[in-house]
Protein backbone atom coordinates (compact mmCIF):
# COMPACT_ATOMS: atom_id res chain seq x y z
CA UNK A 1 0.00 0.00 0.00
CA UNK A 2 3.33 2.60 0.86
CA UNK A 3 4.28 1.55 -2.26
CA UNK A 4 0.88 2.48 -3.94
CA UNK A 5 0.94 5.95 -1.80
CA UNK A 6 4.45 6.90 -3.16
CA UNK A 7 3.51 6.18 -6.95
CA UNK A 8 0.81 8.53 -6.96
CA UNK A 9 2.41 11.39 -4.96
CA UNK A 10 5.17 11.00 -7.70
CA UNK A 11 2.47 10.72 -10.36
CA UNK A 12 1.14 14.07 -8.66
CA UNK A 13 4.32 15.81 -8.38
CA UNK A 14 5.34 15.06 -11.70
CA UNK A 15 2.15 16.24 -13.39
CA UNK A 16 2.00 19.51 -11.42
CA UNK A 17 5.66 20.10 -12.92
CA UNK A 18 3.82 19.49 -16.51
CA UNK A 19 1.46 22.10 -15.91
CA UNK A 20 3.72 24.81 -14.54
CA UNK A 21 5.72 24.62 -17.78
CA UNK A 22 2.65 25.68 -19.79
CA UNK A 23 2.03 28.86 -20.87
CA UNK A 24 -0.24 30.55 -18.06
CA UNK A 25 -3.03 31.50 -21.12
CA UNK A 26 -3.66 27.47 -21.71
CA UNK A 27 -3.83 26.94 -18.39
CA UNK A 28 -6.26 29.71 -17.78
CA UNK A 29 -8.78 28.17 -21.04
CA UNK A 30 -7.73 24.79 -19.91
CA UNK A 31 -9.67 25.67 -16.49
CA UNK A 32 -12.47 27.72 -17.82
CA UNK A 33 -13.37 24.61 -19.82
CA UNK A 34 -13.22 22.20 -16.81
CA UNK A 35 -15.75 24.53 -15.13
CA UNK A 36 -17.94 24.63 -18.49
CA UNK A 37 -18.17 21.09 -18.65
CA UNK A 38 -20.29 21.00 -15.47
CA UNK A 39 -22.79 23.84 -16.48
CA UNK A 40 -25.72 20.82 -17.20
CA UNK A 41 -24.80 19.06 -14.01
CA UNK A 42 -24.60 22.11 -12.15
CA UNK A 43 -27.67 23.90 -13.01
CA UNK A 44 -29.40 20.89 -11.62
CA UNK A 45 -28.42 20.36 -8.41
CA UNK A 46 -27.90 23.89 -8.40
CA UNK A 47 -32.13 24.80 -8.72
CA UNK A 48 -32.95 21.74 -6.42
CA UNK A 49 -31.13 23.54 -3.68
CA UNK A 50 -32.37 26.62 -4.46
CA UNK A 51 -36.18 24.65 -4.72
CA UNK A 52 -35.13 23.03 -0.89
CA UNK A 53 -33.87 26.26 0.42
CA UNK A 54 -37.55 28.01 -0.40
CA UNK A 55 -39.42 24.57 0.89
CA UNK A 56 -40.58 23.42 -1.97
CA UNK A 57 -42.23 19.73 -1.02
CA UNK A 58 -40.50 16.56 -2.33
CA UNK A 59 -37.78 17.71 -3.36
CA UNK A 60 -35.13 14.49 -4.31
CA UNK A 61 -31.57 14.76 -3.14
CA UNK A 62 -30.09 18.03 -4.85
CA UNK A 63 -27.06 15.87 -5.75
CA UNK A 64 -28.57 12.76 -7.12
CA UNK A 65 -29.58 11.80 -10.88
CA UNK A 66 -33.24 13.83 -10.89
CA UNK A 67 -31.29 16.62 -10.31
CA UNK A 68 -28.77 15.67 -13.31
CA UNK A 69 -31.63 14.80 -15.45
CA UNK A 70 -33.46 18.46 -14.92
CA UNK A 71 -30.35 20.20 -16.08
CA UNK A 72 -30.24 18.41 -18.97
CA UNK A 73 -33.77 18.53 -19.77
CA UNK A 74 -33.17 22.24 -19.22
CA UNK A 75 -30.25 22.20 -21.87
CA UNK A 76 -31.46 20.03 -24.36
CA UNK A 77 -34.91 22.47 -24.09
CA UNK A 78 -32.64 25.93 -24.76
CA UNK A 79 -30.42 23.77 -27.80
CA UNK A 80 -33.73 22.83 -29.64
CA UNK A 81 -34.59 26.47 -29.48
CA UNK A 82 -31.26 27.72 -29.62
CA UNK A 83 -28.84 25.70 -31.48
CA UNK A 84 -25.73 27.78 -30.17
CA UNK A 85 -23.89 25.89 -27.49
CA UNK A 86 -21.84 28.30 -26.10
CA UNK A 87 -25.03 31.02 -25.35
CA UNK A 88 -26.97 28.18 -23.88
CA UNK A 89 -24.31 27.60 -21.76
CA UNK A 90 -23.95 31.04 -20.76
CA UNK A 91 -27.65 31.50 -20.58
CA UNK A 92 -28.05 28.24 -18.43
CA UNK A 93 -25.24 30.13 -15.62
CA UNK A 94 -25.90 33.04 -15.19
CA UNK A 95 -29.61 32.24 -14.62
CA UNK A 96 -28.12 30.01 -12.28
CA UNK A 97 -26.13 32.21 -10.23
CA UNK A 98 -28.93 34.32 -10.05
CA UNK A 99 -30.74 32.08 -8.42
CA UNK A 100 -28.14 30.68 -6.37
CA UNK A 101 -27.97 34.65 -5.04
CA UNK A 102 -31.39 35.23 -4.24
CA UNK A 103 -33.83 32.64 -5.13
CA UNK A 104 -36.99 33.52 -6.65
CA UNK A 105 -40.26 35.12 -4.87
CA UNK A 106 -42.53 33.05 -7.02
CA UNK A 107 -40.96 29.92 -5.59
CA UNK A 108 -43.44 29.14 -2.21
CA UNK A 109 -43.42 26.48 0.33
CA UNK A 110 -45.17 23.71 -0.93
CA UNK A 111 -45.37 24.21 -4.20
CA UNK A 112 -45.25 21.25 -5.57
CA UNK A 113 -41.46 19.56 -7.35
CA UNK A 114 -43.28 19.38 -11.00
CA UNK A 115 -44.40 23.09 -10.64
CA UNK A 116 -41.44 24.51 -9.51
CA UNK A 117 -39.72 22.64 -12.72
CA UNK A 118 -41.87 24.00 -14.95
CA UNK A 119 -41.70 27.89 -13.40
CA UNK A 120 -37.90 27.29 -13.83
CA UNK A 121 -38.01 26.44 -17.49
CA UNK A 122 -40.41 29.04 -18.48
CA UNK A 123 -38.06 31.67 -16.65
CA UNK A 124 -35.02 30.48 -18.59
CA UNK A 125 -36.84 30.55 -21.98
CA UNK A 126 -37.42 34.04 -20.90
CA UNK A 127 -34.27 34.86 -20.21
CA UNK A 128 -32.51 33.20 -23.35
CA UNK A 129 -35.38 35.03 -25.14
CA UNK A 130 -33.81 38.62 -23.58
CA UNK A 131 -30.24 37.38 -24.11
CA UNK A 132 -30.65 36.73 -27.43
CA UNK A 133 -32.65 40.00 -28.22
CA UNK A 134 -29.46 42.08 -26.43
CA UNK A 135 -27.13 39.91 -28.26
CA UNK A 136 -28.90 41.04 -31.53
CA UNK A 137 -28.96 44.75 -30.28
CA UNK A 138 -24.80 44.99 -29.68
CA UNK A 139 -24.52 43.06 -32.96
CA UNK A 140 -25.87 45.45 -34.80
CA UNK A 141 -24.46 48.49 -32.98
CA UNK A 142 -21.21 46.93 -34.02
CA UNK A 143 -22.20 46.19 -37.80
CA UNK A 144 -23.09 49.67 -38.72
CA UNK A 145 -22.24 51.41 -41.59
CA UNK A 146 -18.87 53.64 -40.84
CA UNK A 147 -19.16 52.81 -37.16
CA UNK A 148 -16.70 49.95 -37.62
CA UNK A 149 -13.63 51.33 -36.33
CA UNK A 150 -15.61 53.57 -33.00
CA UNK A 151 -16.90 50.24 -32.06
CA UNK A 152 -14.16 47.75 -32.91
CA UNK A 153 -14.39 44.18 -30.52
CA UNK A 154 -11.34 43.59 -28.09
CA UNK A 155 -8.80 41.83 -29.80
CA UNK A 156 -7.34 39.47 -27.30
CA UNK A 157 -3.32 39.45 -27.38
CA UNK A 158 -1.63 36.05 -26.16
CA UNK A 159 1.52 37.81 -26.14
CA UNK A 160 0.29 39.78 -23.39
CA UNK A 161 -1.76 37.12 -21.58
CA UNK A 162 0.19 36.29 -18.21
CA UNK A 163 -0.15 39.82 -17.62
CA UNK A 164 -3.47 40.27 -18.25
CA UNK A 165 -4.42 37.27 -16.13
CA UNK A 166 -2.27 37.99 -13.50
CA UNK A 167 -3.37 41.97 -12.77
CA UNK A 168 -7.42 40.56 -13.32
CA UNK A 169 -7.02 37.79 -10.40
CA UNK A 170 -6.49 40.74 -7.79
CA UNK A 171 -9.20 42.52 -9.08
CA UNK A 172 -11.67 40.24 -8.50
CA UNK A 173 -10.47 38.46 -5.50
CA UNK A 174 -13.43 40.16 -3.36
CA UNK A 175 -16.00 38.88 -5.80
CA UNK A 176 -14.05 35.41 -5.83
CA UNK A 177 -14.00 35.59 -1.46
CA UNK A 178 -18.22 36.46 -1.39
CA UNK A 179 -18.39 33.24 -3.35
CA UNK A 180 -16.42 31.38 -0.84
CA UNK A 181 -13.10 32.96 1.34
CA UNK A 182 -10.93 30.40 0.05
CA UNK A 183 -11.97 30.81 -3.92
CA UNK A 184 -8.70 33.02 -4.66
CA UNK A 185 -7.24 30.15 -2.91
CA UNK A 186 -8.36 27.66 -5.08
CA UNK A 187 -7.97 29.78 -8.06
CA UNK A 188 -4.09 29.42 -7.54
CA UNK A 189 -3.99 25.64 -6.51
CA UNK A 190 -5.74 25.07 -9.83
CA UNK A 191 -4.76 27.20 -12.35
CA UNK A 192 -0.97 28.15 -11.44
CA UNK A 193 -0.44 25.13 -9.26
CA UNK A 194 -2.25 22.25 -11.24
CA UNK A 195 -3.81 20.67 -8.31
CA UNK A 196 -6.69 18.76 -9.14
CA UNK A 197 -10.23 19.45 -7.11
CA UNK A 198 -10.00 16.00 -5.80
CA UNK A 199 -6.77 16.98 -4.18
CA UNK A 200 -7.23 20.62 -3.49
CA UNK A 201 -10.76 19.54 -1.07
CA UNK A 202 -9.25 16.77 0.36
CA UNK A 203 -11.57 14.66 2.54
CA UNK A 204 -12.25 16.31 5.37
CA UNK A 205 -15.56 14.96 5.22
CA UNK A 206 -14.40 11.72 6.86
CA UNK A 207 -11.29 13.11 8.63
CA UNK A 208 -8.57 13.50 5.90
CA UNK A 209 -6.93 16.88 5.29
CA UNK A 210 -7.76 19.59 2.59
CA UNK A 211 -5.50 22.15 0.88
CA UNK A 212 -7.93 24.79 1.68
CA UNK A 213 -7.74 27.36 4.88
CA UNK A 214 -11.68 26.38 5.22
CA UNK A 215 -13.17 23.73 3.62
CA UNK A 216 -16.42 24.31 4.80
CA UNK A 217 -19.81 25.64 2.85
CA UNK A 218 -21.99 28.32 4.05
CA UNK A 219 -24.03 26.10 6.32
CA UNK A 220 -20.59 24.93 8.57
CA UNK A 221 -20.30 21.31 6.63
CA UNK A 222 -17.41 19.68 5.12
CA UNK A 223 -17.16 20.57 0.78
CA UNK A 224 -16.89 17.48 -1.11
CA UNK A 225 -16.44 17.32 -5.23
CA UNK A 226 -20.41 17.56 -5.78
CA UNK A 227 -21.18 20.53 -3.42
CA UNK A 228 -18.52 22.20 -4.70
CA UNK A 229 -19.09 21.32 -8.57
CA UNK A 230 -22.90 22.42 -8.06
CA UNK A 231 -22.70 25.77 -5.48
CA UNK A 232 -19.37 26.82 -6.02
CA UNK A 233 -18.02 26.38 -9.19
CA UNK A 234 -20.09 27.99 -11.42
CA UNK A 235 -20.24 31.51 -9.22
CA UNK A 236 -16.31 31.18 -9.48
CA UNK A 237 -16.75 30.51 -13.47
CA UNK A 238 -19.49 33.18 -13.83
CA UNK A 239 -16.74 35.76 -12.19
CA UNK A 240 -14.40 34.74 -14.37
CA UNK A 241 -16.06 34.85 -17.93
CA UNK A 242 -17.79 38.46 -16.95
CA UNK A 243 -13.89 40.01 -15.71
CA UNK A 244 -11.61 38.59 -17.95
CA UNK A 245 -13.09 40.51 -20.76
CA UNK A 246 -12.00 43.56 -19.16
CA UNK A 247 -8.29 42.02 -18.13
CA UNK A 248 -8.46 42.03 -22.15
CA UNK A 249 -8.86 45.70 -22.35
CA UNK A 250 -6.18 46.90 -19.56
Amino acid sequence: MERIAQLARTSGDLRRKIWASLPLRLRFADFCTRLAVTTIDSFGSGMYSVFTDRGVADVPDPRGSLAKAFGKRAYMMLMSKFHDLQFVEDVMLNFLVRFLESGSRHLKPDMSLRDSENYVLRSLTNEALNAKRKKREVSDTYTSEGDEKRHELPIFDEDTAERQLKRMLPRIKSKLEAIHPDAPLYLKLSILDGYSDREILGDVEHGGSSLLTHPYGKQGKPLNEKVWNGVYKPQIFAVLKNNFGDAQRV
